[in-house]
Protein backbone atom coordinates (compact mmCIF):
# COMPACT_ATOMS: atom_id res chain seq x y z
CA UNK A 1 0.00 0.00 0.00
CA UNK A 2 1.28 3.53 -0.73
CA UNK A 3 1.19 5.98 2.00
CA UNK A 4 0.81 9.31 1.51
CA UNK A 5 3.41 11.21 4.06
CA UNK A 6 1.91 13.50 6.51
CA UNK A 7 2.54 16.82 7.00
CA UNK A 8 2.06 18.70 10.31
CA UNK A 9 0.27 22.47 9.61
CA UNK A 10 -0.64 23.17 12.89
CA UNK A 11 0.58 21.33 16.08
CA UNK A 12 -2.25 22.58 18.73
CA UNK A 13 -4.83 21.46 21.57
CA UNK A 14 -7.62 22.71 23.58
CA UNK A 15 -6.90 22.01 27.08
CA UNK A 16 -10.06 20.44 29.11
CA UNK A 17 -9.25 21.92 32.36
CA UNK A 18 -8.97 25.38 31.47
CA UNK A 19 -10.23 25.81 27.79
CA UNK A 20 -6.95 27.18 26.73
CA UNK A 21 -6.02 26.81 22.80
CA UNK A 22 -2.33 26.07 22.85
CA UNK A 23 0.39 25.44 20.04
CA UNK A 24 4.06 24.65 19.57
CA UNK A 25 5.35 26.39 16.44
CA UNK A 26 8.81 24.37 16.33
CA UNK A 27 10.84 21.57 17.19
CA UNK A 28 11.13 21.79 21.01
CA UNK A 29 8.63 24.15 21.38
CA UNK A 30 6.88 23.09 24.59
CA UNK A 31 4.06 25.24 25.33
CA UNK A 32 1.89 24.74 28.59
CA UNK A 33 -1.71 25.74 29.26
CA UNK A 34 -2.62 28.31 31.36
CA UNK A 35 -3.64 25.96 34.08
CA UNK A 36 -0.46 23.78 34.01
CA UNK A 37 -2.33 20.24 33.31
CA UNK A 38 -1.71 19.89 29.51
CA UNK A 39 1.21 20.67 27.05
CA UNK A 40 2.13 20.40 23.32
CA UNK A 41 5.64 19.95 21.74
CA UNK A 42 7.33 19.40 18.33
CA UNK A 43 6.01 22.47 16.34
CA UNK A 44 6.04 20.95 12.57
CA UNK A 45 8.43 18.02 13.43
CA UNK A 46 6.27 15.67 15.69
CA UNK A 47 3.41 15.68 17.81
CA UNK A 48 3.82 15.27 21.40
CA UNK A 49 1.38 15.32 24.22
CA UNK A 50 1.88 15.97 27.73
CA UNK A 51 -0.94 15.57 30.62
CA UNK A 52 -3.91 12.90 31.56
CA UNK A 53 -5.45 13.05 28.33
CA UNK A 54 -8.32 15.55 29.01
CA UNK A 55 -7.85 17.86 26.19
CA UNK A 56 -9.32 18.18 22.36
CA UNK A 57 -6.60 18.36 19.51
CA UNK A 58 -6.93 20.55 16.98
CA UNK A 59 -3.38 20.23 15.01
CA UNK A 60 -3.94 19.77 11.34
CA UNK A 61 -1.63 17.13 9.36
CA UNK A 62 -2.18 17.18 5.71
CA UNK A 63 -0.25 15.05 3.13
CA UNK A 64 3.12 16.67 1.95
CA UNK A 65 2.29 16.96 -1.62
CA UNK A 66 -0.67 19.41 -0.64
CA UNK A 67 1.43 21.72 1.05
CA UNK A 68 4.19 21.40 -1.17
CA UNK A 69 1.77 22.32 -4.23
CA UNK A 70 0.39 25.29 -2.17
CA UNK A 71 4.50 26.47 -1.50
CA UNK A 72 4.79 26.31 -5.00
CA UNK A 73 1.80 28.64 -6.01
CA UNK A 74 2.83 30.83 -3.27
CA UNK A 75 6.37 30.98 -4.93
CA UNK A 76 4.56 31.39 -8.60
CA UNK A 77 2.72 34.26 -7.55
CA UNK A 78 5.97 36.07 -6.28
CA UNK A 79 7.91 35.42 -9.07
CA UNK A 80 5.09 36.75 -11.40
CA UNK A 81 4.53 39.72 -9.36
CA UNK A 82 0.84 38.84 -8.25
CA UNK A 83 -0.68 40.61 -5.63
CA UNK A 84 -1.70 39.33 -2.33
CA UNK A 85 -5.28 37.62 -3.81
CA UNK A 86 -3.35 36.56 -6.71
CA UNK A 87 -1.23 34.66 -4.70
CA UNK A 88 -4.14 33.41 -2.43
CA UNK A 89 -6.12 32.37 -5.37
CA UNK A 90 -3.53 30.70 -6.88
CA UNK A 91 -3.02 28.80 -3.48
CA UNK A 92 -6.92 27.62 -3.71
CA UNK A 93 -6.42 26.63 -7.37
CA UNK A 94 -3.44 24.00 -5.86
CA UNK A 95 -6.05 23.15 -3.08
CA UNK A 96 -8.93 22.35 -5.74
CA UNK A 97 -6.34 20.07 -7.90
CA UNK A 98 -5.95 18.39 -4.81
CA UNK A 99 -9.52 17.92 -3.94
CA UNK A 100 -8.35 19.31 -0.94
CA UNK A 101 -11.59 22.17 -0.79
CA UNK A 102 -15.53 21.44 0.16
CA UNK A 103 -17.24 22.53 -2.48
CA UNK A 104 -21.25 23.26 -2.26
CA UNK A 105 -23.60 20.68 -4.10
Amino acid sequence: MNRMNKYIVSNSLICGYCDDHIYSSHRHDLVTCKCGKSAVDGGQAYLRRIGDGTWTDTSIRMDESIVFACRDAIQWGTKNGKNELGTALAVLRALDEHNALVKDS
